[in-house]
C-alpha cells in the first residue's frame, strides 16, 4: 500500500492567504490570523487558518482545490492508482461558531475522484459536521 504525505498545497492557510484554492462560493472565506477576526478562536497549529461561513444572506463559503495525481508532483502513475492499493484519506482538524445568538455553523469536506478527461469516478463526504466540544474548541475528523 503506497502511503502518500498531505497533497494538498497550502492546506491550513499558512502562505496567509487562499494560495492554491479557488473560491467556489459567493461569501468570502477569511484567513484568520491569531483570532483577529473571531476572537478566541486560534488556529490548531501554526499562525493562520482559514474562517468563514454563512453570511446574513445565508450563502456559505467553500473553496476547491485540483490535485493531479497521474504526471503531478508526487508521480504517481496510472498503474499504481490502478492496482486499487491506493487510499485516499481526510483527516484534519476543525472548528465551528456558536454563540448565544447563533446556532452551530457547519463544516463539510468533500473528496471528488476524477478520470484523465475529468469525468466524476466517485465522490465521498463528510457531510455536515458542527464542532460542539466546547466554544471554541478544535474537533478532529479522522
Amino acid at each position: 500500500m503506497m502511503i502518500a504525505p498531505n497533497l494538498l498545497s497550502n492546506p491550513g492557510a499558512e502562505e496567509g492567504s487562499i494560495v492554491g484554492w479557488n473560491q467556489t462560493r459567493p461569501s468570502t472565506v477569511i484567513v484568520d490570523s491569531n483570532g483577529a477576526f473571531n476572537s478566541d478562536y486560534y488556529p490548531h497549529s501554526g499562525s493562520y487558518c482559514f474562517a468563514g461561513g454563512k453570511e446574513l444572506n445565508g450563502s456559505p463559503s467553500g473553496l476547491i482545490q485540483n490535485v493531479k495525481l497521474v504526471g503531478g508532483v508526487q508521480g504517481f502513475t496510472e498503474s499504481q492508482l490502478d492496482s486499487y492499493f491506493f487510499r485516499a484519506e481526510l483527516d484534519f482538524y476543525y472548528q465551528t461558531w456558536d454563540s448565544f445568538f447563533m446556532r452551530h455553523d457547519q463544516v463539510e469536506v468533500s473528496l471528488t475522484f476524477r478520470s484523465s478527461s475529468s469525468s466524476i469516478l466517485n465522490t465521498v463526504t463528510t457531510g455536515e459536521l458542527a464542532c460542539k466540544t466546547s466554544n471554541p474548541g478544535w474537533c478532529r475528523y479522522i
